[in-house]
């Protein structure tokens, strides 16, 4: 029996209660984050395989050992890993990549930059992305990118050895999609949104039209933020100041106290949500993909490179979130754009995809397998929690166990901060103790204290240590 060590937020055939999946980050900060596990995890999981899962940076010796006595390889699904505040747990990534001795594979990452990205000035994170690559080079024959861009981005660096292969996501129903024919325009399509609190005033001034051409109207959010507005009422600041906010930022918004927003904390119920959607458009690339993998025509607002180059690279329908003018109309979108293109060229996307796994020695079920798999057996098993609605929407018994569970998660974590800064405080005081001591040090002699004096200071400065660290 093979074992593979695959890198995800959370186990993609576990379906954990919103309380838990809120508290314990099962989302990464982004629900998006289970599209990817969860089609990677169907392409490995053969009839002979184990899949274990984990979302750590970093391993102490004893993990490192089980790794490579017990797993025959680690897959690192990544997204948009190659950005600025990601560098810290991309450093820890490659000092255990470094210690483990198995094959490890990179199944898609990407660089985050501007939609127009100037490659030839240099980023922040240049050197951690050079020694990510190399470490991973050093133990796969090839490194999977997300897109155009950051295969470029890659060549610029000096690393030739990158296999443009998308999103895993959009190879979840293997090499075809489904399709629905667009209907006749009309107030009665079923439109689902999504959107990221900060994106540019234009695109919300857009959505806010669209709200009113498209009365059936749904939201999908996707960061925890909105998991927790939609699960305990607990509201969010706006982005930026000094713009009038048109983000649905807390309940008193006409989308929350409608009950039409819907937060998903799995991958089936989203996509069987989706497949009774007439049309999806916003800013989010998972939140779309999700969209298209549930046969819906798509439009993509993108508003850098990482949207920009998936959804070129899967012929996504999209436009810069920059172009968007006074005049645009999301209803024009949807009448003059052609969503069949999605489809073209999938096939060979696909078979790439499986090219990509072969080169790097990674045994996968067979193209033919993909509807009637291991995997696709066992998800149909489960019986996935529907999405998420906001509190205001649900029994009162429901409230006041949301409350009473939200409530004391607060408590509890008020209690961690009061500790944190006890602890905190006595390392100010352990400070200026130290700092005093290398004074008395410098004393000249006749001033200093006994030995005997000594000796009772150093005592009570160890008991302020252990104190410290109780």
């Amino acid at each position: 029996m093979r074992k593979i060590l695959l890198r995800a937020t959370v186990n993609p055939l576990s379906d954990h209660p919103y309380f838990e999946v809120l508290t314990n980050n099962y989302l990464g900060n982004n629900s998006g984050n289970l599209l990817f596990p969860f089609s990677i995890m169907k392409a490995l999981m053969m009839e002979d395989v184990t899949i274990d899962t984990n979302n750590k940076y970093s391993y102490n010796d004893e993990e490192i050992e089980i790794i490579n006595s017990e797993y025959d390889c680690y897959i690192v699904a990544l997204a948009n890993a190659f950005r600025e505040d990601f560098i810290p747990n991309l450093k820890k990534l490659t000092a255990s990549i470094r210690r483990i001795k198995i094959p490890c594979v990179v199944v898609g990452v990407g660089v985050q930059a501007a939609y127009e990205p100037d490659f030839s000035r240099g980023f922040p994170f240049d050197d951690a992305v050079k020694e990510f690559v190399a470490a991973v080079l050093d133990k796969s024959a090839s490194i999977g990118v997300r897109g155009e861009l950051t295969d470029a981005y890659l060549r610029k660096l000096g690393f030739s050895q990158s296999d443009v292969i998308g999103c895993p996501s959009m190879f979840l129903m293997g090499d075809s999609l489904p399709f629905r024919e667009k209907k006749e325009l009309s107030e009665e399509l079923q439109v689902s949104v999504n959107a990221s609190s900060g994106m540019p005033y234009q695109y919300l001034k857009l959505w806010e039209k669209a709200k009113k051409e498209f009365p059936n109207h749904w939201f999908v959010p996707q960061e925890n933020k909105e998991m927790q507005l939609m699960y305990a009422g607990v509201p969010f600041p706006e982005r930026f100041k000094g713009q009038k906010n048109l983000y649905p930022n807390d309940l008193a918004r006409p989308l929350y106290a409608e009950d039409r927003v819907r937060f998903f904390t799995n991958v089936p119920s989203w996509l069987s949500f989706m497949q009774n959607m007439d049309f999806s458009f916003g800013t989010r690339i998972h939140g779309n993909i999700a969209a298209v993998l549930g046969g819906a025509p798509t439009f993509i607002f993108a508003s850098d490179s990482r949207v920009r180059e998936l959804a070129s690279y899967h012929k996504i329908p999209y436009m810069h979130v920059g172009d968007i003018q006074d005049h645009t109309s999301i209803s024009r979108i949807y009448e003059e754009t052609d969503f069949s293109v999605v489809q073209k060229g999938h096939q060979e996307r696909f078979r790439h995809y499986l090219d990509f796994l072969d080169h790097n020695g990674i045994k996968h079920i067979s193209a033919e397998e993909w509807r009637d798999c291991r995997f696709e057996r066992e998800a149909a098993a489960i019986r996935w929690r529907e999405p998420l609605h906001t509190i205001t929407s649900v029994s009162k018994e429901e409230q006041a166990e949301r409350l009473t569970l939200f409530g004391k998660y607060m408590t509890d974590q008020v209690e961690h901060l009061k500790e944190e800064n006890k602890k905190q405080k006595k390392c100010v005081q352990l400070e200026n103790d130290l700092k005093k001591s290398r004074e008395d040090v410098k004393k000249p002699d006749k001033e200093k204290n006994s030995q005997a004096e000594n000796h009772q200071a150093s005592l009570s400065l160890g008991k302020r240590l252990k104190n410290l660290f109780k």
